[in-house]
């Protein structure tokens, strides 16, 4: 399998380049160390200026995403349901 980036991506947005994540996922009803981070991701988003869900979408890395995915005719809402889902 080949995969590309479109020329006016790459012309648009000239640092593009292709990643990928492989992870092996054991689903488990409770994990405590999950538990943990998940307890401490109001105080990191806090941290971060991110104390509203609202909020969001105005934080620089997020508002970001969200122009470059409207610019390519992408809805940009997936990245701030992301984090409303945490």
């Amino acid at each position: 399998m080949k995969i590309t980036i479109a020329p006016e991506i790459l012309k648009a947005y000239p640092g593009t380049h292709i990643g990928w994540l492989y992870a092996h996922v054991i689903v488990e009803a409770k994990n405590d160390y999950v538990e943990a981070l998940k307890s401490e991701l109001p105080r990191i988003l806090q941290e971060y200026g991110l104390s509203k869900t609202e909020e969001l979408s105005k934080h620089p890395r997020i508002a970001n995403w969200r122009k470059i995915y409207s610019a390519m005719g992408i809805k940009p809402a997936a990245t701030v349901a992301l984090w409303r889902r945490f």
